[in-house]
């Protein structure tokens, strides 16, 4: 008893069985955790080591070298690059994917603590950091009014801030943008030099100042009292009436260090010396201002001031329920709080929701499951004209959909936008196996309805079966993908398998019984299916069959034409893919104040509010550093980025040509500013392309040396028409001031450069040590020196720096202990491989990435480079280059897998080998698709190449398994057995290919993105080749493959011939049939067919030695002569029985053989009359 069997005899069993599937897949997916991008580890760890106000080349020598030396011994590491800039190095180690970063991070810290000896003593200790470009915010809200950006900031931290973060699930909310509160304390240089303080001095006083300390308990008679000591200040007048300290006279020996320098500027700056005991209170050396601090960036959003709130979910958070419920809190919000007349006029956008698309996926899914349903009906429809048959199919997708949910839910793949895309690729191969049952299922001749369904399904079980294992040895190799292509697709092709599977099973199971139902009831029927049948189709293959030579030789000119114009097609990493987003990049000189940055922006922004096509316009200046993430990723005062949502139906390239134009006449370039124009790729596609389409890695040591090599190399590259976007990472030298300590002076004075350095950092930058707090609010106190004072260097030449001299303090000027000078200096260090590099990068302009680097290889061979430089190409190049590496690999394997499953199938080696040519058939439509659609090679044409690895060996499967079955079971020689099946599987060969090309079609021209559009066209045009090519071209293969085997092995296919004839057993055996050979020798049109009918019954009477002897003498007679195997079959016994009478008659001299022993040998009659006698 099979599967099916079971089902049909036990339907309640199976019908139980498939409701407890769906109410099981409909709970799954209603628990199922859905996000983005599956949960990955991305193999990348960050050391960040803050040393404050040290230059780029001192933290270079000082840091970075020590670190890089550490950690570059580190397990499994890929690459070390480090950035060392002013205050701090950043180092990037890169691991090989599959690293448990766990224990890499913990390794890394381990080797940290090792050189932390070695670093300077104030340098902070180094933080590792782990990176992982898919953890960006489910959602992103702007806020924009009618009110200051102070008050714009506190409605978002108070209003929106809180109420979000009161939901369910969700993790943290992050207000960017904005201005924020803060007391800042600004001191006059001359009243800190009159009262001899130094501006630490006053930052320490605030500290101690600032603070309620509790005191302890005192017992009364009756109560216990509570003690604490209350400092805290509650308004900005306790800060200004705060006593820093009391002046007393000065003494004469210590007033001659300032009489030699306040005698010249005593006058004109009113510098009154101390001369009677006062206290010194805060006010008298500056003032109190409850203000905003120093914008370090600026956010808007259509040219208006900006707020942006960052939702982030809990890591098991269901993205689209989230979604719905933060979009009802905001509703709720603005009715509440911002509806009434006399509330300010607040608005929110969400520019960025990861719910939609979500959704737009699941829409993907649902409408592909819909429309392959739909597409799978109206052709097996077409071809059986039978509604019942044609709605099982449509019965079959949602079940099939629902046992993926299951699989997917116990194996724990969330449901992401690449699962999703698995299973919308595997809902087009759903029906596949449904269809090659149907089709077996309706054709079959038993008039009993149970066995009419069981034979069916049983003769097609084996090969069904054997398909969805090829299908499925070609998507596991999708796992030794290496990188992060390799991670992505993994949940793809589990998908992908899982759907395969749950096909098999209903096509196996639920599809019987639905057959089962609709014949039992309309069994008086059961002689009328007739569908649409395809006679033609046999003289079509009588007219090949005649031309074979000629055909085969075609189809191999087709094939080396079709394979030399695919290895040179173009090739790039990812296809373009247009997504209506643009970005420009402002780069102005260093230095560069955010003002002026913004200026530059806002003229851009003003020429992109004329364009219609431009939706939406959002632009960033400058970053702030609150957090170690946003130092490793922010942007400088003199960088911006303007990002514009552009209309779906204006292409991006026509809105770019048009901008930059516009921006000739602002002359940018005579400014040295930069600008950049990108057009935005798919975010899968910036996320698997960190760096630029091309970067050059120039390797040497010295800094002067390689900026000549990037100019040259830079000005070369310019010539080449298709680049764009060249950008030199060489920016000019900062402008610094440089403070040379008089390390004498000031150890003579137990002056120390930390404190020199302090008192100055203080004294520009501020420094926050205490809070104020009001209303549950804390809000920083910055103590500074007035803005003129900042700016002046003059002045700062006066600051007062705290020493000791013989147990005396001293106050000695900064000009007495170090020398001010004015220079540049480097912005950042870059290191690769622990070598410093510039990076030459480059975009490219609609040239594929395989032609560009072709021309600027000949480029880079024209430049000389001194001893101990290099040039290197990388980005997306190096990315490409490995990604389409282990496709390959992943190719190659998948196929060594199918020969082996087809090799079990068959329990042959030669019939794996035959079908696999099946596959060249496909290049030869897949090449003509990609060079009419103007397609690359890339790694979604490989996954494409992949699939359809999978789904092409099918076809073949079928057939060459029926071939087999013609002929030892029914025992019809080659020829006809080839035609007979080519004519007989050329229907369902046809309706499994129609139904995968429509499923497709929808990738094919682009829709959903176009990301996976080239998939759709490499299996469209792989099927329409394959299609047509396998039911003629492997049947003649077949035909002179076995003509080869008969000659060069005729004993082998002697042997095998007679083991097979007494197994008596088919490829995959239903083990349900005794009466095959009479019910499948069903009524046919052709006589040849008839006649090999009529003979077979006839000879099935000549059972006895002596009647087949008295029946081959008569035969001979008439027919002359005759060979071993056609005496077995005409007389149907086996080939050892019709060997031993042929020698029995040999011996009695009845009949002799001529021509070489084997199959093949003719028999004739020896002598007419003597064969008479001797036989009488």
């Amino acid at each position: 008893m099979n599967i099916a069997s079971f089902c049909v005899k036990r339907p309640v069993t199976t019908i139980m069985f498939f409701l407890g599937i769906i109410l099981l897949g409909i709970i799954s997916y209603s628990f199922f955790p859905q996000e983005l991008f599956p949960s990955l580890t991305y193999p990348q760890l960050t050391v960040l080591t803050e040393y404050e106000g040290s230059s780029p080349q001192e933290i270079e020598t000082l840091i970075t070298r020590i670190l890089e030396e550490a950690v570059g011994t580190v397990n499994r590491v890929k690459k070390v690059s480090s950035i060392s800039k002013e205050g701090v190095s950043i180092i990037i180690l890169e691991f090989e994917w599959g690293t448990n970063m766990d224990f890499a991070s913990l390794e890394v810290r381990e080797k940290l603590d090792l050189v932390k000896e070695k670093l300077p003593r104030d340098a902070k200790d180094p933080i590792v950091m782990k990176f992982n470009p898919f953890e960006v915010p489910m959602m992103r809200i702007n806020l924009t009014g009618d009110v200051s950006p102070l008050k714009l900031r506190r409605i978002g931290k108070k209003d929106f801030k809180e109420e979000i973060e009161k939901i369910e699930g969700v993790g943290a909310v992050e207000v960017v943008g904005g201005l924020e509160r803060e007391i800042r304390v600004e001191l006059e240089e001359t009243k800190l030099r009159s009262a001899t303080l130094s501006i630490l001095d006053v930052v320490k006083t605030l500290k101690k100042s600032n603070l309620n300390y509790p005191a302890g308990k005192v017992e009364g008679p009756f109560f216990e009292y509570l003690i604490r000591t209350v400092g805290e200040f509650h308004s900005t007048k306790d800060i200004e009436n705060l006593s820093v300290k009391a002046d007393f006279p000065v003494p004469e020996e210590k007033l001659f260090y300032f009489k030699k320098y306040f005698k010249k500027k005593e006058k004109e700056e009113q510098v009154l010396l101390p001369s009677t005991v006062r206290l010194v209170f805060v006010k008298d050396l500056g003032k109190v201002i409850d203000t905003t601090k120093k914008r370090e960036s600026i956010s808007r959003f259509q040219g208006k001031e900006c707020v942006t709130l960052l939702v982030r979910r809990q890591s098991q958070a269901n993205i689209v329920q989230l979604s719905k419920k933060i979009k009802a809190t905001l509703e709720e919000i603005m009715k509440k709080k911002f509806s009434s007349p006399n509330t300010p006029k607040i608005t929110y956008n969400i520019v960025y929701d990861e719910a939609e698309f979500i959704k737009s996926s699941l829409r993907e899914v649902k409408n592909a499951a819909i429309e392959g349903g739909v597409l799978a009906f109206l052709v097996i429809f077409f071809f059986l004209r039978n509604l019942w048959f044609s709605l099982g199919i449509i019965l079959m997708t949602p079940l099939c959909i629902l046992i993926v949910f299951i699989l997917m839910y116990f194996t724990k793949i969330s449901l992401n936008i690449i699962s999703l895309g698995g299973l919308a690729l595997g809902v087009g191969m759903l029906v596949d196996n449904g269809i090659v049952v149907l089709e077996s299922i309706f054709i079959n001749p038993s008039s009993h309805p149970k066995e009419k369904v069981v034979r069916g399904t049983g003769e097609v079980i084996g090969a069904i079966t054997g398909s969805t294992l090829t299908s499925i040895s070609v998507f596991l190799p999708m796992v030794f993908i290496v990188g992060l292509a390799g991670q992505l697709f993994k949940h793809l092709s589990f998908t992908v398998v899982f759907s395969l599977l749950a096909s098999l099973l209903t096509a196996a199971t639920i599809l019987p019984l639905w057959s089962y139902g609709y014949i039992k009831k309309y069994s008086s029927l059961n002689n009328s299916f007739g569908g649409v049948s395809i006679p033609i189709w046999g003289r079509i293959f009588d007219f090949f069959f005649s031309f074979r030579i000629l055909v085969l030789l075609f189809t191999i000119i087709l094939f080396v034409i079709s394979l030399q114009h695919f290895l040179h097609l173009n090739k790039e990493l990812f296809p373009k893919v247009d997504q209506h987003q643009l970005l420009i990049k402002i780069d102005a000189p260093p230095g560069t104040t955010l003002q002026e940055t913004d200026k530059i922006s806002r003229e851009i922004e003003k020429i992109l509010f004329t364009y219609p096509e431009a939706k939406e316009v959002t632009a960033n200046i400058g970053s702030s550093e609150e957090t170690k993430e946003k130092i490793i990723q922010s942007q400088e005062a003199n960088q911006g980025q303007i990002f514009v949502k552009i209309d779906k139906n204006t292409p991006t390239a026509s809105t770019l040509k048009k901008l930059k134009e516009a921006l000739k006449p602002l002359n940018f370039e005579k400014k040295d500013i930069k600008i950049s124009l990108l057009a935005q790729e798919s975010f899968l596609k910036r996320t698997f392309t960190q760096q630029a389409p091309i970067v050059l890695e120039i390797k040497g040591y010295d800094l002067k040396k390689l900026k000549e090599i990037g100019i040259e190399l830079n000005q070369k590259l310019k010539k080449i028409p298709f680049l764009y976007n060249l950008k030199l990472d060489s920016p000019p030298p900062r402008p610094e001031i440089k403070i040379d300590i008089k390390k004498d002076k000031a150890l003579l004075y137990n002056i120390y450069p930390q404190l020199i350095g302090e008192t100055i950092r203080t004294s520009v930058k501020g420094k926050v040590e205490t809070k104020y707090k009001e209303k549950g609010e804390e809000y920083d106190i910055r103590v500074i020196l007035k803005e003129e004072d900042r700016e002046d260097i003059r002045k700062l030449e006066r600051l007062i720096i705290h020493g000791f001299y013989q147990d005396r303090v001293i106050h000695a000027p900064l000009f007495e202990l170090a020398k001010i000078t004015r220079g540049t200096g480097p912005l950042r260090i870059k290191r690769v491989e622990k070598q410093r590099t510039l990076l030459l990068s480059a975009s490219i302009f609609n040239v594929p990435l395989s032609k560009a680097i072709k021309e600027i290889k000949k480029v880079i061979g024209e430049v000389s480079l001194p001893r101990g430089y290099e040039i290197k190409i990388g980005g997306e190049f190096e990315d490409m280059q490995a990604s389409l590496k282990s496709l390959r690999f992943a190719l190659l394997l998948g196929l060594t897998l199918v020969f082996m499953v087809m090799a079990g199938e068959f329990e042959s080696l030669w019939h794996p080998f035959l079908i696999l040519f099946t596959l060249p058939f496909a290049l030869i439509g897949i090449t003509p698709a990609l060079i009419l659609t103007h397609s690359t090679l890339n790694v979604i044409t490989m996954l494409g190449m992949i699939v359809l690895g999978g789904i092409v060996v099918n076809d073949g499967i079928v057939l060459i398994d029926y071939v087999n079955f013609l002929r030892r079971k029914q025992k019809i020689e080659l020829k006809e057995a080839l035609r007979k099946a080519s004519q007989r599987r050329i229907r369902p060969i046809l309706m499994t290919s129609f139904t995968t090309i429509l499923g497709v079609l929808p990738l094919s021209i682009g829709r959903g993105g176009g990301l996976m559009q080239p998939l759709g066209i490499v299996t469209i045009g792989g099927l329409l080749s394959s299609t047509f090519l396998t039911p003629v071209v492997l049947p003649l293969l077949y035909y002179y493959l076995e003509k080869l085997l008969n000659v060069f092995t005729p004993s082998l296919k002697e042997e095998k011939e007679e083991k097979e004839t007494l197994v008596q057993k088919e490829l995959f055996p239903p083990k349900i049939i005794k009466k095959r050979e009479e019910e499948m020798a069903f009524t046919s049109s052709e006589n040849q067919e008839k006649k090999t009918l009529t003979t077979s019954t006839k000879n099935k009477q000549k059972t006895t030695k002596s009647a087949r002897k008295e029946w081959l003498l008569s035969y001979l007679k008439e027919k002359k002569s005759i060979t071993r195997a056609e005496y077995a079959k005409l007389l149907n016994i086996s080939i050892p029985t019709a060997a031993r009478d042929l020698k029995v008659m040999t011996k009695k001299g009845l009949i002799e053989g001529k021509g070489p022993l084997g199959p093949g040998r003719i028999y004739v009659l020896k002598n007419k009359n003597s064969a008479q006698e001797k036989l009488q």
